[in-house]
Formats: structure tokens, C-alpha cells, sequence
């Protein structure tokens, strides 16, 4: 994003900005707390809402490059929560400053409009797999966005608990097991104390893809 700014925008943002790193497994940013806005430098950090029963489910992944929170720049304090799946270095800015920029310049608030379009694409994305995807589609899918490259090996590794699959998919772990051992039995992947290491990628991918609402058959939309 800071990247597409003009240098005079750019520098009054960063003017304000400053960097943290925020360790795995930690909650820098709750439903209740004030709006803010960051750029992720690196790590992996997720986005999830929580039902009144307390189940949680992921609605976006977070990585370097991606901004976190622009919603809450335009309509203050949203109802999500973020968590650190892997130790990330954030970029902070004052949401503020920007909201002030784009009332000054279209071109800042152009940019912002197109994060919130790309934003909203992701979302529908999440929801169509929610809806329609089953909970194998879904756990599929989440370990191919989690899964990074394995230091040292020829694989990819999704460093991620079978309780956290749970919240991300918004089901219980006992199905989740499920799920991972009709993965390990068919040889797509394994679990292993780094994570659950992916054999299969392609194959794994193949059992995550009708996940996806646009590889359903249904009558054309005109809107």
C-alpha cells in the first residue's frame, strides 16, 4: 500500500509510524479495542470473529504486505480479533492521519477504496467456503494457506495445532482429527512436531477447490 502512496503522503504517514514485534501465538488487537491500522512486514497473523458460544472462525490470513484494519479507518471500532501465528514485525500507522489524507486527496482515498474491494473479495471467498465447502474442503484449504516452506527439506509445513484448525474452520477438534487422519491414511500429509507437513500438495489442493463458490454450477448472475 505505502508503496502506491505519492512520497509527500507516504512521508507524513510513516512521520507518525512505528514498528513492533508481536510473538507468536499473541493477541495484539481485540473486538473491543480502538481501531488501528498496520502494515505487516513479516509473520503471519490471522483475522477471526468470535459466535456468542464462544466458537471462533478465521475470516482472513494476514502476510507481509497486507494492511490490517483499513475497515476501522473508515467506521471505527469493527468486531474481529487478530492473532500471531508466526512472529511478525508490524509497521503501525495512525488511522487518523490517513482518514484526514483521503478527505484531501482522491488518490488516497481511492487507494483505500480498492483495499476494502480487495478486502470484501477475500471475504466472500471465506463465506462461500464456510457455506458450502465441508469441513475435509475446509481443513484442506487452510493448511495450504498456512503452510510455508520447511527449513532444510523439500516440503511444506503448516505450523499449526489441530485445535487452531478447529477455531480457523469454525468447527470442533474431534472433526478436525477426522479430517487430518483421512489425510495421513490416503498419504497427503503428516503430522509432525514442526507441524503438519504436506506430501501431496497437488492432491491436497485438489480436495480443497470446491471449497470455492466459483466452481459451482448455478444460473449466471447479472449483478
Amino acid at each position: 500500500m505505502l508503496g502506491r502512496l505519492s512520497a509527500d503522503v507516504r512521508e507524513q504517514l510513516l512521520a507518525e509510524a512505528f514498528e513492533r514485534v508481536l510473538p507468536a501465538h499473541s493477541f495484539p488487537y481485540n473486538a473491543s479495542d480502538p481501531p488501528s491500522l498496520a502494515v505487516i512486514v513479516s509473520g503471519l497473523l490471522r483475522t477471526y470473529i468470535v459466535s456468542g458460544d464462544g466458537r471462533e472462525i478465521t475470516i482472513r490470513y494476514g502476510r507481509p504486505g497486507d494492511v490490517l484494519g483499513m475497515s476501522g479507518v473508515v467506521v471505527g471500532p469493527v468486531r474481529r480479533n487478530v492473532q500471531v501465528l508466526v512472529e511478525a514485525r508490524v509497521l503501525f500507522l495512525n488511522p487518523k492521519t490517513l482518514r484526514s489524507l483521503a478527505h484531501k486527496d482522491v488518490s488516497v482515498a481511492w487507494l483505500m477504496v480498492e483495499e476494502l474491494a480487495a478486502l470484501l473479495e477475500d471475504l466472500w471467498e471465506e463465506v462461500g467456503g464456510a457455506v458450502f465447502g465441508t469441513v475435509p474442503q475446509r481443513v484442506a484449504s487452510h493448511i495450504l494457506d498456512l503452510a510455508t516452506a520447511e527449513p532444510g527439506r523439500d516440503g511444506l509445513v503448516a505450523v499449526v495445532t489441530q485445535q487452531e484448525l478447529a477455531n480457523a474452520v469454525g468447527s470442533v477438534r474431534e472433526v478436525v482429527q477426522r479430517s487430518i487422519r483421512q489425510f495421513r491414511e490416503e498419504g497427503l500429509l503428516e503430522v509432525t512436531p514442526l507441524g503438519i507437513r504436506i506430501k501431496e500438495p497437488e492432491k491436497l489442493s485438489e480436495r480443497a477447490r470446491s471449497r470455492k463458490p466459483r466452481d459451482a454450477p448455478g444460473p449466471r448472475s447479472t449483478t
